[in-house]
């Protein structure tokens, strides 16, 4: 909120003008934490964000009384506070060294312990303070999707990128067909894209694709099939590559 103009309390209050009674036991979520609790240092205001938003949540973690609506009062005390992120530019050159037979069991509570050590101190690294990730108390890692997963978002979530382009072609006048091939080569080039968007890459190849094959087909007319096959993904790939080549040409 900081980075906005608005004070952190702000957006507390804003909290407690939406549930009232129940604010103070509400779960509060910072999505893209990774970008607003990075050490940026401002040589204009010789202030650094992150770590000044850092000491402003930190007192709110800690437990803190909001005023909002005259007598009205948030606690925060109470409060659960969840901090996901990327944070795909941290530097996680970890030493693992593996051990088996009876050494296996020990060795696996000793490494808990150095990945916990590790992850923490990378994530110091990386700008948070000392006091504010003391606060925390549990620190999760998630492992990076593989192709399988890409290929289960496509094909069976409820809110698949292929399901919302049907329907924007059905409104168009078309109906919209995806070959196997087609689903596959959209997981890999999300995946292996340098442009690191993971499933939001996908959305944005299904709508280019799909916007080259509506426009093909009412320069040529009375087409109401369109299909999107390997050879169109790979088309897109390329042109991705080619646009990249020029910006660093320019």
């Amino acid at each position: 909120a900081g980075f906005q103009g608005q004070e952190l309390t702000d957006a507390f209050r804003k909290i407690g003008n939406m549930y009232d009674d129940d604010a103070s036991n509400t779960i509060v979520i910072f999505d893209e934490a990774d970008k607003v609790l990075k050490s940026s240092y401002s040589r204009s205001s010789n202030i650094d964000h992150g770590k000044q938003l850092q000491s402003e949540l930190l007192q709110l973690m800690t437990g803190a009384t909001i005023n909002y609506r005259g007598r009205h009062a948030i606690d925060t005390s109470n409060m659960m506070f969840i901090f996901s992120g990327s944070f795909c530019d941290m530097d996680r050159q970890a030493d693992r060294k593996k051990k088996c037979g009876f050494q296996m069991q020990e060795a696996a509570y000793i490494e808990n312990i150095r990945e916990k050590e590790s992850i923490e101190a990378c994530l110091l690294h990386y700008g948070l303070i000392n006091e504010f990730l003391g606060r925390i108390t549990r620190v999760i890692e998630l492992q990076a999707l593989d192709l399988e997963d890409y290929e289960a978002v496509l094909l069976e979530s409820n809110i698949s990128p292929i399901l919302q382009a049907k329907k924007r072609a059905e409104l168009r006048g078309f109906t919209l067909y995806f070959t196997d091939s087609a689903i596959r080569m959209i997981s890999k080039v999300a995946k292996y894209s340098e442009l690191n968007l993971g499933i939001r890459h996908m959305e944005r190849i299904i709508e280019c694709t799909l916007q080259n094959k509506i426009t093909e087909a009412a320069f040529v007319g009375g087409i109401t099939k369109l299909v999107i096959d390997k050879e169109d993904i790979q088309n897109y790939a390329c042109n991705l590559k080619k646009l990249k080549e020029n910006k660093n040409t320019i």
